[in-house]
C-alpha cells in the first residue's frame, strides 16, 4: 500500500486517524490572518490539494470596528480605513495565490467583512466547502482540521 503523509498522520484533536477515511475532497477553505503563524499550514494544504485535486480558497476575514454616531468626517475617514485594509488583504492574499498557481495548485481568494468565526461558516456554507484548514493557537506545528458537517 502506497501512502501518502496524511495518510499516515492521526489527527486525535478532531477524531479521525486518516483524511482518506472522510471523503474525497473537492474545495478546502483556508482561512488566514495574515501572520506567519497562520502560514505554517500552506505546505500541509498544498499536499492536500494535489493528492485530491481539490482547488484551495484563501480567506481573510477582516474585523470592523463597531461605528456610533459617527459624523460625516470620521465616517470618511472610518471608510478610508477599511479600504485600505481590505486591499491591504486582497495583496497579502493574492500574493500566496499566486504562490500556490506557480505551484500548479488551482486557487481563489476571498476577503470578507465580519466576525471571524461567522465569516468562515457563513462562507463554507454558501460555497459548498468540503474541508477547513488551519493552524492551532498553540505555537506548534500540529495542523487541525475541521471537516464541516453539511447541517451546520
Amino acid at each position: 500500500m502506497n501512502l501518502t503523509f496524511y495518510d499516515a498522520i492521526k489527527f486525535e484533536s478532531v477524531g479521525f486517524v486518516s483524511t482518506k477515511e472522510v471523503h474525497m475532497y473537492k474545495k478546502i477553505l483556508v482561512p488566514l490572518d495574515g501572520t506567519k503563524h497562520a502560514e505554517k499550514i500552506l505546505p500541509h494544504v498544498e499536499h492536500l490539494a494535489r493528492d485530491y485535486g481539490a482547488k484551495v480558497v484563501l480567506l481573510h476575514a477582516l474585523r470592523s470596528p463597531d461605528m456610533v454616531d459617527f459624523e460625516d468626517v470620521e465616517m470618511d475617514l472610518y471608510s478610508q480605513k477599511l479600504r485600505k485594509l481590505k486591499n491591504q488583504a486582497e495583496s497579502y492574499l493574492a500574493a500566496l495565490k499566486e504562490e500556490l498557481q506557480e505551484k500548479g495548485i488551482n486557487a481563489k481568494t476571498c476577503v470578507v467583512n465580519g466576525s471571524v468565526i461567522k465569516s468562515i461558516t457563513k462562507y463554507a456554507q454558501q460555497e459548498e466547502v468540503d474541508h477547513i484548514v488551519l493552524t492551532s493557537h498553540r505555537r506548534s506545528a500540529l495542523a487541525i482540521t475541521v471537516s464541516l458537517i453539511k447541517t451546520i
